[in-house]
C-alpha cells in the first residue's frame, strides 16, 4: 500500500469520526426545548484576594449577584433594560461585615467582567 492510501484512508476516518460525534453533540441540542434557554451572563466578579466578593446594583432596588468565594470564585448575571447603571463591588470580611471596594457604571448592552484582588485591608478592583 502506498502512502497516499493511507493518508486518504486516514482522513476518511478521521471525517467520519467528526460527523458521528457532530450528529451526537446536535442531537440534544435538537431535542431542548428553545423556550427555556436562557441568556449568557453579561456581569461578573471573580476573586484573585483572599476575601468574597459580590456586586450590588442600586439603581434596581439593592439587586445583587450571589457571593463569589474566594481566591478563583465567580459569580455572573444577566441584566438588561438599562443602558448604564450604577454598581457597587463589595467585598466580605472574616467576621462577615462587608465592606466597599469600589464601584463602576455598568452597561448591560456591552457586558462587564469585574475581578477583585488583595485583602479585606489592601482591596482593589480592576474590569474588562
Amino acid at each position: 500500500m502506498s502512502i497516499t492510501s493511507h493518508s486518504v484512508r486516514a482522513t476518511g476516518l478521521l471525517l467520519a469520526a467528526g460527523l458521528v460525534s457532530g450528529v451526537a453533540l446536535a442531537a440534544p441540542a435538537a431535542a431542548s426545548d428553545s423556550s427555556n434557554l436562557q441568556p449568557l451572563p453579561n456581569i461578573s466578579v471573580c476573586t484573585k484576594g483572599n476575601y468574597p466578593a459580590y456586586l450590588v446594583f442600586t439603581d434596581r432596588g439593592g439587586l445583587a449577584t450571589r457571593v463569589a468565594a474566594a481566591n478563583g470564585g465567580c459569580a455572573s448575571l444577566y441584566l438588561s433594560g438599562r443602558s448604564s447603571e450604577h454598581v457597587t463591588i463589595k467585598g466580605i470580611r472574616p467576621n462577615g461585615s462587608s465592606f466597599t471596594v469600589g464601584t463602576d457604571t455598568f452597561d448591560d448592552a456591552d457586558g462587564e467582567h469585574i475581578t477583585v484582588y488583595g485583602t479585606p485591608e489592601t482591596n482593589d478592583w480592576y474590569a474588562a
